[in-house]
């Protein structure tokens, strides 16, 4: 319980990076196949974007291509995650725990 501070600050630590991390990630992956499925993808000239809230006909499909492809990374990032957790053991002290609880159960059987 000494501890329990610090373990809160590395636990608040760790969730801002992988926050910033992941924001940082998605984005660049985002522009890299808006850049690679726009047609014409220098961008537009300012004051010519999609002020109008529609995308253009001709630049729909990329777009949808583009956010597509965009989450394939967080669907990695959650099965990089399950494996994770699914590899996880019991810390060593609870595992002798619960090994002598069930040690007396197999005993009488």
């Amino acid at each position: 319980m000494h501890q329990a501070g610090a373990g809160a600050g590395v636990y608040n630590t760790t969730r801002q990076v992988g926050a910033v991390l992941g924001s940082a990630s998605i984005a660049v992956l985002m522009e890299s196949r808006l850049a690679h499925n726009l047609p014409g993808s220098g961008g537009a000239p300012a004051g010519e974007g999609f002020s109008s809230g529609r995308l253009p006909e001709m630049v729909r499909q990329g777009f949808s291509d583009a956010m597509a492809q965009s989450l394939v990374l967080p669907a990695l990032v959650l099965l990089v995650g399950l494996v994770a957790a699914l590899l996880f053991t019991a810390p060593s002290h609870l595992q002798k725990q619960q090994d002598e609880v069930a040690r007396p159960a197999d005993q009488t059987t």
